[in-house]
């Protein structure tokens, strides 16, 4: 129910490090990878569970170390059993599920959590690629809803497809315009004998006559 990412993923972590009774637990996005140690996790078993593209869990990390390397980072940070789940978006890695115990006398993960853990990483795909839909479709209402006030529909739709492929609005160009500078005669004296809401009666219609007349030429309206 939540459509914010960050503080969808907040809560998946915290929900899952008690669960598992974790001492540190944390939903990592696929563009914070190069982050990881930054973060208090260690670099050399995420990058086991990425190559992989599956799941990691040693139980007890001082009684099986299977590349030296994992043992110097987690060393450093007390790690005891430690559990690495990657989040499938399809054929991509969306993020990765990582926690770690640190307490001497903590439960080491076992199959269960590894099964809890890998189920809700299914779920936690699901909340990044709507979160993540969420947002292109919001991007989209903005840009062509800036469009449209200033070009025909037609001409936005294009200038709005472009935008969509490219991740760039029109560049300028050099062309050959015709420039309308147009007002309304004595709008002020108007405006002070109408008062203000029958006056914008006024400006309302003026505005959609005049933008529709400006668009029916394959113009553009610059402002009002």
């Amino acid at each position: 129910t939540i459509i914010d990412l960050e503080t969808a993923l907040r809560e998946v972590s915290n929900l899952l490090r008690v669960a598992l009774g974790a001492d540190k637990c944390e939903v990592i996005l696929s563009e914070k990878f190069g982050q990881l140690s930054e973060l208090g996790f260690p670099t050399t078993i995420a990058r086991l569970a990425i190559d992989q593209r599956s799941a990691v869990v040693i139980p007890d990390l001082s009684a099986a170390q299977p590349d030296p390397g994992l043992g110097k980072s987690a060393l450093l940070l007390r790690i005891r059993s430690v559990l690495c789940v990657p989040i499938m978006s399809g054929e991509e890695i969306a993020g990765l599920i990582y926690v770690y115990k640190t307490r001497p006398l903590a439960r080491p993960f076992d199959q269960r959590d590894l099964q809890l853990a890998v189920a809700i990483s299914h779920q936690a795909a699901l909340t990044i690629q709507r979160t993540r839909l969420l947002k292109r479709i919001r991007q989209e209402q903005r840009v062509r809803g800036l469009l449209q006030r200033f070009f025909a529909a037609p001409d936005a739709e294009i200038f709005l497809q472009d935008y969509l492929q490219t991740g760039r609005l029109p560049e300028l160009s050099e062309q050959t315009l015709t420039v309308l500078f147009t007002d309304i005669c004595d709008s002020t004296g108007l405006a002070e004998r109408l008062g203000a809401w029958r006056f914008s009666k006024i400006l309302s219609r003026y505005y959609q006559d005049m933008t529709g007349a400006v668009f029916e030429q394959g113009g553009l309206v610059n402002k009002y």
